[in-house]
């Protein structure tokens, strides 16, 4: 059952003012409220932080999972991207009878915001924390380069085809493949392959670059905060598209002649980039509790600033 915050708001300040506390300083507790909350969820986020991403490197090495470092043994993408100063691992997986690789980049951006401070405009640095995973499959040589993205409703409906077209209406009008005027891309979007995606079973935005499938997703706070059930649901997408792009059904999804990319990953006895520290169940645990208090001091953050903007209504109201 829901639980009636306005009338409950309402009634509390009404308690308030009948005991002659003045509108504002429930404004200014509330107002402090959310301050202590927001440096609890930073605090605890920070600890819940500090003690995933290790757990997380700890169960995709032990689910299989091995370290790869960039060479010229492989496709041009995934190269680039095992050798990015961004990188925080680069790591490949058999599923399914295909390598798939992942890549995790991180980095900073420092932005100069104006803010203003004691009655003058000031200049204020603003640093921020970008997370990227891209998951890649090998395919055949002279695959062609396509990009596959989302369209908006009002996009298909104002222009159903863009470029040649699929010859299939419902995904023309869903989907927006660039580039739109070469058959060989076009081709390559098969009628298993649209369906799945019109069906939502396989990825809506992705790309061919370099005879490579790369999947981007953008997890909040990277793979290692999204944890792996998440990174193996994407990477075993990314292998069934392979299977369904592969139009030579080879069974690796690399070609004769390439070098097999599955012994560059590291061997078992291989000394991780990452520690690993066994982890007991009691501290399994407890990173759970730390989650779900992370969560529950977003929540009250919310409603915190809720009470406040509806108390500052309320106050602004009964003194107008």
């Amino acid at each position: 059952m829901g639980v009636p915050v306005l009338p409950l708001l309402l009634t509390g300040l009404a308690a308030v003012m009948q005991r002659n506390v003045h509108p504002v300083d429930v404004l200014v507790t509330i107002l402090l409220a959310i301050v202590v909350f927001s440096i609890a969820k930073a605090v605890i986020g920070a600890m819940y932080r500090n003690r995933a991403i290790p757990l997380f490197f700890l169960d995709a090495w032990q689910d299989g999972w091995r370290y790869a470092a960039a060479s010229a043994r492989l496709r041009k993408p995934m190269a680039e991207a095992a050798a990015s100063r961004r990188s925080m691992v680069f790591m490949g997986k058999q599923i399914r009878g295909r390598l798939v690789w992942m890549s995790w980049h991180q980095w900073t951006e420092t932005h100069t915001v104006r803010v203003h401070r004691n009655d003058r405009w000031e200049d204020k640095e603003e640093t921020v924390t970008f997370n990227s995973t891209e998951f890649f499959v090998a395919l055949p040589a002279g695959t062609p380069d396509v990009a596959v993205t989302s369209r908006t409703a009002l996009g298909g409906r104002l222009r159903p085809v863009r470029g040649l077209g699929t010859g299939d209406p419902d995904f023309d009008r869903a989907f927006h493949v660039h580039p739109q005027d070469d058959p060989a891309a076009l081709g390559l979007l098969s009628a298993p392959l649209r369906h799945a995606m019109l069906a939502g079973t396989l990825s809506t935005w992705w790309r061919i670059e370099g005879a490579a499938l790369v999947l981007t997703y953008n997890y909040e706070g990277g793979p290692g905060l999204a944890g792996l059930d998440s990174v193996n649901s994407t990477a075993t997408t990314a292998s069934m598209m392979a299977a369904v792009l592969d139009q030579e059904g080879a069974s690796s999804g690399v070609p004769p002649g390439l070098l097999d990319e599955s012994r560059m990953l590291s061997a078992p006895g291989y000394d991780s980039p990452h520690p690993m520290r066994p982890v007991t169940a009691k501290q399994r645990a407890r990173l759970q509790h730390l989650k779900r208090l992370s969560e529950a001091f977003v929540a009250l953050r919310i409603f915190m600033i809720f009470a406040w903007i509806v108390c500052f209504v309320l106050t602004a109201w009964l003194y107008r």
